[in-house]
Formats: structure tokens, C-alpha cells, sequence
């Protein structure tokens, strides 16, 4: 079996939160058993010189405008992580920004979206794992292929939501827009996408796959996902113990082991 995991950061490539760890830590635990491969986008505060170049370039096209996508790699710990470097996308300096300082977030991550479709079937993988609504709408653009979706919710606060004119730009047709689909409240909504379109959907904690169900943690998407329930879960997320380990971790004041807690 080979698996696609996709995450808008990977420690320690570029990280803003937990899913970074988790983006780390899953692919290299998973890819004892079977083939994993990561990918991420390229952002502009990395440097070039560290990683390879590959022979993998397309083009993908969003609303009629073509963009020139371009894979860079390298390997970490086993686990070999692709890096899509493409216009708009890997200009910024920072991850994500809010949608005034990056009017262009909707684009940035449809592009992301889209050439991880493609860089799918290039793989020929059988499972894409995506996380977060970065990269929810590629569950939208590989319903109709032989590969299987997973999508995983880290944070449903952040959902990815635009202006309706944003499907136009992506080159969707607005037949999906409506509250069965991706409008929410008169905007679009990626992370509708990954729910709707996956296979499957996971949460960090079976404690979060029954909250997010609830009008008081749903943000305004309990609705949907109870209409989803079926196929979500809760998975608690693990830690990598190489890094968070208070034996050997230099970043705290004292290390301890289970014979010595006293220290903790």
C-alpha cells in the first residue's frame, strides 16, 4: 500500500502548531509498515539550496490560468517528503496569514489542492490522508478517481472560508454552491469539501470526533458532519518520542526518567 500524506507543514520543515508534529511524527511511525510519502508546499522563507530538485513538473489549471508546478524533495528519518513549489503559493514569507494580508489564500491552497490531485495519480498511490483545510478541496477533485480519501480534522475553527466569487477563480462549478456543498453562509467553505468528498474523516481524539457534533464545539458545521457521522472518528494523536523525550530533550530545566519523577 503506498499513502500520500498531505499537511500545509511538516516539522521541521516550516511549523505554526501542533499539526506540524503530527505531520512529522504519523508519516515515520506509519511508514514502518507501508509506503508513505509526504508533500508540502515550498514557502518563500526556505532556502532552495537545501533540497533536490526532482524531474516531476506539470501544469494545473485554475479558472482558465495555467500555473507551473515544480517538485522539490528530500528525505527525513525514512520518510520522503515532496515540496510543491509554484507561483503564489511559494512567494510568501509566512504560512498563511489572514485573507487581508493574503488576498490570495483561496488561490494559494486551491493550487496546493489541486497539484496534490495530480501529484496523486502521478505517484499512483491508493490512500491521500489530508489534514486541515489547506488541503481539503483535493478530495473534491479525486472524487471521481480510484483513489481513496482520508481527511483529517486538527482545528475545525479554521475552515478555510472565502468570498463566493473564490470557485470561479478555482474553476468550480458554482452547481456546488450550495448548504449541501461548499457554500456556507453565503461564502465557500474548503473544509465542506474534505468532509463531504473523503472517504473517511478522523479527529485528534475520539473526545474531539464527538464534540465537533455538537452546536457548542461544530462551528457552525455540526449540522454537516452529524449529516457525516457515519464516517468520522476519533484517532488520539501520539508524540514522537525520539523528540519529546525528557531523557534526552535539552530544551527543559531537568531531565528525568520513570525511575527518577522526582526530577520532573
Amino acid at each position: 500500500m503506498k499513502i500520500l500524506f498531505a499537511a500545509s507543514e511538516i516539522f521541521p520543515y516550516a511549523k505554526s502548531g501542533g499539526l506540524a508534529d503530527v505531520a512529522n511524527a504519523l508519516p515515520k511511525a506509519l511508514n514502518k509498515e507501508i509506503e508513505v510519502i509526504s508533500v508540502m508546499p515550498f514557502y518563500g522563507f526556505m532556502d532552495i539550496a537545501n533540497f533536490q530538485k526532482t524531474d516531476i513538473k506539470f501544469d494545473i489549471n485554475l479558472g482558465g490560468i495555467n500555473y507551473n508546478i515544480e517538485l522539490l524533495c528530500k528525505l527525513n528519518k525514512g520518510v520522503l517528503t515532496y515540496f510543491i513549489k509554484a507561483p503564489l503559493l511559494s512567494t510568501t514569507k509566512n504560512l498563511y496569514g489572514d485573507n487581508t494580508a493574503y488576498a490570495n489564500n483561496d488561490i494559494r491552497f486551491g493550487i496546493f489542492s489541486k497539484a496534490i490531485s495530480h501529484l496523486a495519480e502521478t505517484l499512483h498511490v491508493e490512500i491521500v490522508h489530508l489534514n486541515d483545510w489547506h488541503c481539503a478541496l483535493s478530495a473534491f477533485w479525486l472524487k471521481d478517481t480510484k483513489i481513496k480519501t482520508i481527511f483529517t480534522i486538527h482545528n475545525l475553527a479554521y475552515q478555510g472560508i472565502f468570498e463566493k466569487h473564490t470557485l470561479g477563480r478555482l474553476g468550480i462549478d458554482e452547481k456546488h454552491f450550495n448548504f449541501q456543498d461548499l457554500e456556507f453562509y453565503g461564502n465557500c467553505n474548503f473544509m465542506k469539501a474534505g468532509i463531504k468528498y473523503s472517504d473517511a474523516i478522523t479527529t485528534v481524539s475520539p473526545t474531539y470526533a464527538k464534540e465537533i457534533l455538537t452546536p457548542q464545539f461544530g462551528c457552525g458545521l455540526d449540522g454537516f458532519l452529524r449529516f457525516y457521522k457515519d464516517k468520522v472518528s476519533g484517532i488520539l494523536n501520539g508524540i514522537d518520542t525520539e523528540i519529546f523525550n525528557p531523557t534526552t530533550d535539552k530544551t527543559i530545566f531537568k531531565n528525568y526518567d520513570k525511575n527518577s519523577l522526582s526530577l520532573k
